[in-house]
């Protein structure tokens, strides 16, 4: 029972924040067409560029939810920075070609590490 219940168990918040953050952003990295421009009449524009938009903010907001245990590391802060410059513009084209709203907010964007408050570190 103990080896069942360490699977199911979450464990460290961040660590899984981080896991699943990443995995979206990899998933996303991999069904989008960056080079290609969308139009209404493309499957991808249609079908998988929306989700692709939503999976690419998903991962940002994921990533600034690690604010909260830590300060986000190199890696962490581009990936971010990719997925959420990725999910407005490819939420711009698709809202301007398919004629839709947004399929992201546009007035959200990660927390400026700056303005952080600092962790108080366990003595």
């Amino acid at each position: 029972l103990e080896v069942e219940r360490r699977a199911l168990s979450p464990g460290d918040p961040s660590r899984v924040l981080r896991s699943l953050a990443f995995d979206l952003y990899a998933r996303a990295r991999a069904a989008d067409l960056p080079d290609s421009f969308p139009s209404p009449t493309a499957r991808w524009t249609t079908e998988s560029a929306p989700k692709v938009a939503q999976c690419f903010h998903a991962a940002a907001v994921l990533l600034d939810g690690l604010c909260q245990f830590r300060p986000l590391t190199e890696d962490e802060l581009a990936a971010q920075q990719a997925a959420h410059t990725r999910s407005q513009a490819l939420s711009a084209q698709l809202s301007r070609v398919l004629r839709c709203n947004h399929l992201v907010p546009q007035d959200w964007s990660p927390l400026a590490q700056s303005r952080l408050p600092q962790l108080a570190q366990p003595t």
